[in-house]
């Protein structure tokens, strides 16, 4: 669980949960900073997908105006990489909890090493970053793949029969979560066709602009959109919605299933598996008892 994501605090209701979701806002750091440098910072504040944030921050700044292609296909290749990193320790720590399993992080490791070498190989350490990719670039990405199939096979299976008190919106939530290992492989997999002979090392520095812009990044849970104002070069104003906001704030899905979810889950122990599928990263807890 990461703490930059938020805290979701489940409250007793008329027959199931009530959502009390709240998440820290960073944009206090970023607001008077040069781009460069707000973007290293909210990298580094969200240890949970901090390349996406980067990269979102960043194309907001750059307002939609077009970039080379070579940049363009580094950065979403390094989008897969995160979401690789995060669905192997997803699988390996979220799901055998769920399921009421020991964590397994001996199956996250290959994937984790793999993925710092296809990182390392395409030399692109920020989104605005100078490109200088090795020419093991496609050897380093399959090496990714393999060891990411490999844990897509170990992965825990669902027992079906834990699924018996959700409703089906909420068992078509799970079936997908425990799916979805499987089809991020096949992404990747298209992903590496397509995208690492598109990267090259004479891409064009991005252009910058003045004013308002949104920017828009994938993630292994969903979009993250940043909106951000840059001034003189520096960041005057910054707002992003992750996919936990989406779920869990305002009128967000989760609430909605949650609060017809009937509470009996928690003796049976599947609202761990109702959470892990809405969302894996964001910490939670319930609470028993609402004074009166």
């Amino acid at each position: 669980m990461y703490a930059e994501a938020g805290h979701v605090r489940l409250k007793p209701g008329a027959r199931g949960w009530i959502v009390d979701y709240a998440r820290p806002q960073w944009s206090g750091l970023l607001v008077g900073q040069p781009l460069s440098e707000a973007e290293l910072r909210v990298g580094r504040v969200h240890g949970l997908c901090g390349m996406a944030h980067r990269i979102a921050l960043t194309r907001a700044a750059e307002g939609g105006a077009p970039i080379a292609p070579e940049r363009a296909a580094a950065r979403e290749l390094l989008l897969r990489v995160e979401q690789v990193e995060a669905m192997a320790r997803r699988a390996a720590l979220e799901f055998t909890t769920a399921l009421r399993l020991p964590p397994a992080p001996g199956m996250a490791a290959p994937v984790l090493k793999a993925a710092g070498r296809a990182r390392a190989a395409l030399g692109l350490s920020s989104a605005l970053g100078p490109l200088a990719p090795a020419a093991t670039l496609g050897s380093a990405f399959a090496d990714l793949r393999e060891a990411f199939a490999q844990a897509v096979e170990c992965c825990p299976k669902l027992p079906r029969d834990r699924l018996r008190v959700f409703r089906p919106s909420l068992v078509m939530l799970v079936t997908q979560a425990w799916a979805a290992p499987a089809k991020l492989l096949g992404e990747l997999t298209t992903a590496i066709a397509e995208l690492v002979p598109a990267v090259g090392a004479a891409a064009a520095e991005p252009e910058l602009v003045e004013g308002r812009g949104r920017g828009i990044a994938a993630t292994h849970r969903g979009l993250l959109t940043y909106d951000v104002t840059v001034v003189s070069g520096r960041v005057e104003r910054a707002g992003s919605t992750t996919p936990t906001d989406l779920r869990f704030g305002g009128e967000g899905t989760a609430r909605h299933i949650l609060a017809d979810l009937d509470r009996q889950v928690v003796a049976e122990g599947s609202l761990t598996i109702a959470m892990c599928a809405l969302d894996p990263c964001v910490p939670w807890s319930v609470e028993e008892h609402v004074d009166a």
